[in-house]
């Protein structure tokens, strides 16, 4: 009986491990397929530019650092994702990334930010402005 249960015990913790990988391995397609990935090395070589980490580093400690941050990434999204996604859900969105429409809004993101960047730090500054008058007419009715 104690055998049975120790095999069962030991099916069951394989079985969650596996799903544990599955999950974690459709994860890391569904970010790399809709360009979180592509976005962070964007980021990263800003960073590694002005910390002149390029010139610091071997190419080998870069890849490496590099991948520890996809790994470290990895573990914060994961159990954000799974709170909100099945991985059956993760596998519908992956589909959808990997179709054309998808690859084109991949594509075309990075481009579309750095052409809203400029455009809604103007837009944040003048809401700065507006909240500071609105701050200042609070005040001088007090």
């Amino acid at each position: 009986m104690i055998r049975l249960l120790i095999f069962l015990l030991f099916i069951s913790f394989n079985s969650n491990s596996q799903n544990e990988n599955s999950y974690e391995q459709t994860l890391k397609k569904f970010l790399d397929t809709q360009g979180t990935w592509k976005i962070l090395d964007i980021q990263t070589d800003v960073i590694f530019k002005q910390f002149k980490i390029d010139v610091l580093l071997s190419e080998e400690e870069v890849n490496n650092l590099r991948n520890d941050m996809y790994q470290d990434l990895l573990k914060i999204y994961k159990p954000i994702y799974k709170k909100h996604f099945s991985l059956q859900e993760l596998i519908e969105m992956t589909t959808f990334f990997e179709s054309g429409i998808g690859k084109k809004f991949v594509d075309k993101t990075p481009v579309m930010m750095q052409e809203v960047l400029p455009e809604t730090t103007k837009w944040g500054m003048s809401l700065g402005v507006k909240i500071q008058k609105l701050i200042k007419n609070k005040e001088e009715d007090i």
